[in-house]
């Protein structure tokens, strides 16, 4: 019986210690029965608060305009409700929750955009923000 992880100096060894023995005796045993190691990657959460979004410019000034905010990082996405301002600002005061794994090379990236017609959306801004520039957080304490 072999206990420990698969990135273990005796994985291999343990891995193959009852497997058969080939025919041929001059075969190169270790590129046949060579094991894979796999690395665990270290998983954060990425909380995300969209608060509000002040002085909206739009490109049509008679009307008022129905915004959302769409939250990327990486391959995930994420879109807060419609908020139709009667000003230029909007609230909406939602939070999203992403999963990164280590290292943080992706950015995160907030899109405010106006829905001006049905499967019509302009984007009124847009800002990056890199992952490794975020302050981490291992313990459980409020911030």
């Amino acid at each position: 019986v072999w206990i420990g992880t698969q990135a273990d100096e005796a994985f291999s060894d343990a891995w193959h210690s009852d497997a058969a023995m080939p025919v041929d005796s001059n075969a190169a045993i270790s590129a046949v029965l060579r094991s894979k190691v796999y690395h665990a990657p270290r998983l954060w959460y990425v909380r995300v608060n969209v608060v509000e979004a002040q002085d909206l410019v739009t490109t049509d000034k008679h009307r008022f305009p129905d915004v959302y905010v769409k939250a990327q990082l990486g391959n995930q996405v994420m879109k807060t409700r419609p908020c139709q301002a009667r000003t230029l600002g909007a609230v909406w005061n939602e939070d999203f929750l992403f999963v990164v794994a280590e290292p943080f090379e992706d950015h995160l990236v907030f899109t405010v955009e106006d829905r001006v017609a049905p499967g019509k959306d302009e984007i009124l801004g847009r800002t990056y923000i890199p992952l490794n520039t975020v302050e981490k957080r291992a313990d459980d304490h409020m911030i």
